[in-house]
């Protein structure tokens, strides 16, 4: 799950959101790509929608046991981004992945 460098009050279309991405793995392992990206979704009695934006590709490669790996990420909120609701019929959420 990311965790964020610094949590303002809110975010707003054009800004950037930064944070990383801590990895601890019990065993050796491949990693294939650990991606972070920004979205929203809608959910409650509407119509379900998502959308995906700034997605990039933080690391490729080996990871060791019990080794903490950190991948800082910084990604930007679209100009045209629509806002957070809380309605009675539908929600907006944004969120960031990894």
């Amino acid at each position: 799950m990311p965790a964020w460098s610094s949590m303002p009050s809110r975010w707003v279309a054009t800004s950037r959101v930064a944070g990383f991405v801590s990895v601890k793995v019990n065993a050796d392992c491949t990693c294939n790509g650990l991606d972070v990206w920004v979205g929203w979704r809608t959910h409650g009695r509407g119509n379900r929608r998502t959308a995906e934006f700034s997605r990039t590709r933080l690391f490729t490669g080996e990871w060791r046991a019990n080794e903490e790996q950190i991948h800082p990420f910084e990604l930007e909120i679209p100009h045209d981004a629509p806002p957070s609701y809380e309605g009675t019929v539908l929600n907006l959420d944004w969120d960031v992945h990894a």
